[in-house]
């Protein structure tokens, strides 16, 4: 019998529920529900049901070692009290204080080549820095690249971890807009 496997996307609180929505939107599958919950107020009725893997994606707009540290804790906790023990395995998420660098490609490059959907979080000069790894881009394409906050990037590889794909997880129009305001936050008014 396969095993069953809940999808939970977890933000620190309501102000990243945009992100987490989207981060859902995009890890969830044709048949799949994804539970979404905020972890300064999450509680035990907000969970998946614990008879499988629960697979986590913390969703955290700025980097916090304790908090990624407390997550686990938390969940065997709350599932505790229900008389539950899942199994709890934690997606890929880099933080904000990662630099592009081999030891991050490399660790990025063992999950992909085990077939991990990889969430990365960081900040835009972190994340400007792999786009423009990843897609082989000059400095200064990727310095008029207007990143909007918030809104998943996604990369899609072939067998060979070469890119084939790239795109913005949204709605084009307000996409565009977004980035609009970001070109705009330069310029005087």
């Amino acid at each position: 019998m396969p095993r069953k496997i809940y999808k939970l996307c977890v933000s620190y609180d309501e102000a990243g529920a945009r992100l987490r929505q989207k981060v859902a939107e995009g890890v969830k599958g044709a048949s799949d529900f994804v539970w979404q919950a905020s972890f300064r107020d999450l509680e035990s009725a907000e969970l998946p049901p614990g008879d499988g893997v629960v697979w986590v994606y913390p969703v955290f707009m700025q980097s916090g070692r304790t908090v990624t540290e407390t997550l686990p804790e938390l969940l065997r906790s709350l599932y505790a009290e229900r008389g539950l023990s899942p199994a709890l395995e934690f997606r890929p998420v880099w933080g904000a204080e990662r630099t592009w660098n081999l030891g991050v490609w490399k660790s990025l490059e063992k999950e992909l080549e085990q077939g991990a959907s990889l969430l990365v979080v960081a900040h835009g000069k972190s994340l400007r820095g792999i786009i423009k790894n990843l897609k082989g881009i000059s400095d200064e394409a990727i310095s008029e690249f207007n990143l909007p906050t918030a809104v998943p990037y996604v990369f899609e590889f072939d067998e060979g971890l070469g890119c084939v794909k790239d795109y913005f997880l949204g709605d084009p129009a307000e996409i565009a807009k977004l980035m609009e305001a970001v070109a705009n936050q330069g310029r005087g008014s």
